[in-house]
C-alpha cells in the first residue's frame, strides 16, 4: 500500500513522524513537524530531538530524520500531534468523551499533558446528560491529562447523575481501566452515599404529606385550615 500524504504541521518542519497501527501492518499518517515544537511540549521528544540520539544527530547535521511511531490508537496520535502545532483547531473543539480520553492517553504517553490543558475549558465544561461510560471517559481525561478541578467538576457530576449500574459498564474497559482502582471506589462509595442521601430526603417529604393529609382527614384538620386561611389573609395584594 502507498504511503499516505505527507501532512504539514509546521511550515518550517525539520522532521517526519509516520505512524503505524500495531504490528506495522498499514502506515496511517505522515507528518512533517517541527523538532522545537514538539521539544517544548514533550520531555519525551525533546530526549529525542537531543544530541544523544540519532535523530537529534541528524537535525544537528541538518538530515530530516523521519522517526516511526506504533500506535493502537493512530488517529488520535495525529490528532495529538496537530493540536500540539496548532494545526486546524476548530476540528477538535467538540470531541466525544471517548477521543478526549484517547488523546489524553496519548499525550500522557508522550509527557505533554501540560500543553493541553487549555482544552479543558472546552472539553470538560457544559457537558449535559452523559453516559456512565462517557463519564468514566471524561474523568480518565481529566485524570491523565492532571487537571485536578476538571477532575473534581467532573466527578461532582457523575456522582449525582450515573447509575448504581456504572461499576459493570466500566469494567473491563481498557481506557477507563488507567483510573486507579482507590479512585473508583471512592467515586462508587461517594454515590451511594449521594443515593442514600436522596433516598432519605424524599422519604422526609413522603412523611410530612402523609402528615398533612392525615390532619386534613381529621379534627384538627380545621386547625390546619383556618391556620391556611390566616397565612393567606396575611399575603400582601
Amino acid at each position: 500500500a502507498e504511503n499516505p500524504e505527507l501532512v504539514e504541521l509546521h511550515p518550517s518542519g525539520d522532521a517526519i513522524i509516520v505512524i503505524f497501527g500495531p504490528g506495522r501492518a498499514k502506515c496511517h499518517g505522515r507528518f512533517l513537524v517541527s523538532s522545537a515544537t514538539l521539544s517544548l511540549a514533550s520531555s519525551y521528544f525533546r530526549t529525542l530531538f537531543g544530541p544523544n540520539f540519532k535523530e537529534g544527530a541528524d537535525l544537528r547535521k541538518s538530515i530530516c530524520p523521519e522517526i516511526t511511531l506504533e500506535e493502537d490508537w493512530h488517529e488520535e496520535m495525529g490528532i495529538l500531534l496537530s493540536m500540539l502545532h496548532f494545526h486546524n483547531l476548530h476540528h477538535f473543539q467538540d470531541l466525544e468523551p471517548k477521543a478526549v480520553a484517547l488523546i489524553a492517553y496519548q499525550s500522557n504517553k508522550y509527557d505533554c499533558a501540560a500543553a493541553l490543558s487549555p482544552w479543558g475549558f472546552k472539553w470538560f465544561h457544559g457537558t449535559g446528560q452523559l453516559t456512565d461510560e462517557q463519564f468514566g471517559y471524561l474523568l480518565t481525561a481529566a485524570y491523565l491529562l492532571d487537571s485536578d478541578e476538571d477532575f473534581r467538576a467532573i466527578s461532582g457530576a457523575a456522582i449525582r447523575q450515573m447509575t448504581l449500574d456504572f461499576p459493570a459498564v466500566w469494567d473491563g474497559n481498557e481506557l477507563i481501566d488507567r483510573l486507579p482502582w482507590n479512585i473508583k471506589s471512592m467515586i462508587e462509595k461517594k454515590s451511594m452515599e449521594a443515593i442514600a442521601e436522596a433516598q432519605e430526603t424524599i422519604y422526609e417529604v413522603e412523611w410530612r404529606l402523609q402528615k398533612v393529609l392525615l390532619l386534613r382527614e381529621t379534627g384538627f384538620g380545621i386547625i390546619f385550615r383556618h391556620y391556611e386561611m390566616k397565612s393567606y389573609s396575611l399575603l400582601p395584594v
